[in-house]
């Protein structure tokens, strides 16, 4: 577990830096790392990170070739991921995240993650936004369920729960 959560709370989140966020996010193998190389889609040479400050991450990956040979091959580390299009910050995005998998309903996130960016000097975020982004994430659970063909349990193990299944005569499972 990081250390920046260790002991912390739902409201203490709120009071993480993006920078932090990103390090969480990026040890969670959630988001990509630095060190990772991908291959140039146009010229199939090895990339690396390189700082670009526009982007959400704050790097890109650029092709080893650029400098000698002039390929223009770039690669945002987002593309292909759920963070792809997302429009706001990585803290609201991690935050979010944690009110869905808390079942936190979405009038509460409105007004807890409000008062984060209020606190921030942010602009408040919408209830279509959060409803959206809810809506979002319960398309990625419903593919990774739909997607996950590992059964559990064994014999005599129901398929739900993994409790033995007990015979009632002489308490032996089956």
């Amino acid at each position: 577990m990081h250390p920046s959560l260790e002991n912390i709370n739902l409201f203490d989140i709120g009071s993480l830096k993006e920078e932090t966020v990103k390090d969480i996010l990026t040890e969670a193998r959630v988001l990509p790392d630095r060190i990772s190389t991908l291959i140039c889609p146009i010229c199939g040479r090895e990339t690396s990170a390189n700082k670009e400050s526009s982007r959400k991450l704050g790097w890109v990956w650029i092709c080893k070739n650029k400098y000698r040979f002039g390929c223009s091959g770039k690669i945002n580390p987002l593309s292909n991921t759920f963070f792809e299009n997302i429009k706001i910050h990585l803290l609201d995005v991690f935050l979010l995240i944690i009110c869905f998998v808390t079942k936190m309903q979405v009038n509460l996130v409105l007004e807890h993650l409000n008062l984060f960016r209020k606190r921030r000097g942010q602009p408040q975020m919408s209830w279509p936004t959060i409803d959206d982004f809810y809506s979002r994430l319960r398309e990625v659970t419903e593919i990774v369920a739909s997607h996950h063909d590992k059964l559990l349990g064994g014999p005599a193990l129901s398929d739900d729960d993994e409790v033995p299944f007990v015979d009632d005569v002489d308490g032996d499972p089956n």
